[in-house]
Formats: C-alpha cells, structure tokens, sequence
C-alpha cells in the first residue's frame, strides 16, 4: 500500500465525502501527519467517528451531514464551512465527495440522471471551491484545494456517460480556477482516479459479481486495483507545504492506464 509521509502539522481542512471510503481515509491521514482541526463533511452516511466531534490521533474532527444534491443543501453546506471557519484559518479543502452509479450509456441516461451526477460531481465542489476560496483569501491563509476526479474525465466510457462528463467539466474548471487564484497564493489540484476499492464500489460490484474484487485485482497489471490509502497519500501531499509551487495540475493515480498510451496487440 501507499505510505502518507507528507506533514501538516497545526493545519485546518475540511473534507467532503467524509463519512466513508475515500473521503473518511483523506481525513484520517490528515489527523494522523499533524492535522489541528479537520472538518468531516458527509452525505449518505453517518458520523464515521459515531458522534458530532471527536480527537483522532490527536487532532479535532467535527462531522456535519450535507445534501449535495440541491441548491438549498449547497447553501447550507457553504454556511457550514463558513461558520466553523470563522475562529480558525482554512488551509484545505479536499472535494471528495462523488456520485459513480447507477451507470448508464447516453441512450440510457435521463435529464434527472444528468442533473444528479452533474450535482454531485462537478457544481458542489466548484461552488465549495468558491467558498474555500473566499475564505482563504479573507484569511490570508494561501490554502491547497484538491479535487477528486476521474481519468474517465479525459474521454470517459460510454457506460458512465454523465460521470465522465462531469469529471471532465470539473478537471477544466480545476484548471480555470487555479489560474484566477494564483494572483492570491491559493493553489488548486485535481487528482484523476482510476478504478479504487471503496466502500460504495464494493456495495455496487458485488450485488452484481461477488467474486468481483478478486477478478480486478487478477487482470491489474500492478496486482490490485487502487485503495484508499492509494488516493489518500497524493491528496494529502497536494494539501500539504510540500505542494507549495504545484498547482493547475491534474495527476493521474491510475497505473492501468496512462494518457496517451498506444496499445499494442
């Protein structure tokens, strides 16, 4: 497995996504390289920590439930982060929340499908980039956002259609971001996911394969197929001082497939 080194010690982030999977490990590997203060934000699931705030490897965890889904729940996820910001500087924010199923082709994706999946996966996290932004800019804090998309974001496959849209749609507005924050010391980052082992992904595979995993992992040219700690241990890197000078950079975690790669037959 991957092994987080990156430290940041005595800093303030708050992460989406958090109750589980992905989301829950970022937040975690934050506490546990020197994190003061990391706010859990979730959405399907409860408390990862079983209550509303907790000390995890000695830093402070506060979990609040968003509905990413509305403009209403964006709202007040954006009041949110205000709110529990107002005392203490912001220095990163990690979108990791993300919507993957159901899948659909084109022909088989409706506009409420289309809307869900553009909600979650691309308006929440710029709207929660935008407010990160004005925070860290009010601050002074020249904070790290990064966020989380996919390699299918670079053409996609037709059996997740709208995901791959709204992948795209969020590495180009990643970019466009880091360049009207640069002027203020605020870097942005997205790392580009390939297939990873997380607990909705596992819910979904194996109610149609059980023996999925084990097949994934088989045919992975590296053994396995992406954890976690994979994602966790370059999204805490691109948060981290040791990112200073990186930004408007997508990076691929994804060893089964590299952008431009002729395969040969």
């Amino acid at each position: 497995m991957s092994v987080p080194s990156f430290d940041v010690k005595g800093l303030n982030f708050a992460v989406t996504g958090g109750s589980k999977g992905l989301g829950w490990e970022v937040a975690q590997q934050l506490a546990r390289r020197g994190s003061a203060f990391v706010l859990v934000i979730g959405g399907r699931s409860e408390s990862p920590f079983g209550s509303e705030s907790a000390q995890v490897a000695g830093c402070e965890m506060k979990y609040v439930k968003s509905d990413l889904l509305t403009n209403e729940g964006l709202v007040a996820i954006c009041a949110v982060l205000r709110e529990h910001f107002a005392d203490k500087p912001l220095h990163g924010l990690a979108n990791v929340a993300g919507l993957t199923f159901p899948r659909a082709t084109m022909q088989e994706t409706t506009p409420e499908s289309w809307d869900k999946m553009m909600a979650v996966n691309c308006r929440a996290p710029v709207f929660l980039m935008r407010e990160a932004a004005s925070l860290m800019r009010n601050q002074g804090s020249q904070g790290s956002i990064v966020n989380v998309t996919s390699v299918a974001g670079y053409c996609g496959a037709p059996f997740i259609f709208s995901y791959s849209a709204a992948k795209a749609a969020l590495n180009c507005a990643t970019k466009t971001a880091a360049i009207e924050l640069r002027p203020s010391n605020i870097r942005v980052n997205a790392v580009a996911m390939g297939w990873t082992l997380t607990d909705n992904e596992n819910a979904s595979q194996s109610a149609i394969n059980p023996n999925w995993l084990a097949q994934a992992d088989a045919s992975h040219p590296f053994g396995r197929i992406l954890r976690p700690v994979d994602l966790a241990a370059t999204i805490g890197h691109l948060l981290s001082p040791a990112a200073v000078m990186i930004t408007g950079t997508i990076v691929d975690v994804c060893p089964e497939y590299i952008s431009g790669e002729l395969l040969v037959r």
